[in-house]
């Protein structure tokens, strides 16, 4: 009888230790795709300021040309 109970004991503990190594593979796998989210929105972030800047820097060239035209 006591065979019996370890034997249902160490297979207990060998599908928790699966189960336990599936979920850190999970969220390992989480955080590396919201690692690189984080890096493609960051990304996005800087390449939208570079247009912005360069079309005010444009807005303000012709703005300024006009002005100059006017005076």
């Amino acid at each position: 009888m006591p065979t019996k109970i370890r034997f249902h004991a160490v297979l207990i503990f060998a599908i928790v230790v699966g189960y336990f190594c599936i979920v850190v593979a999970y969220m390992e796998k989480y955080n590396v795709v919201k690692r690189k989210n984080q890096k493609y929105s960051e990304a996005l972030t800087a390449n939208e300021q570079e247009k912005v800047s360069i079309l005010l820097e444009h807005k303000n060239k012709k703005h300024f040309k006009c002005k100059n035209s006017n005076v």
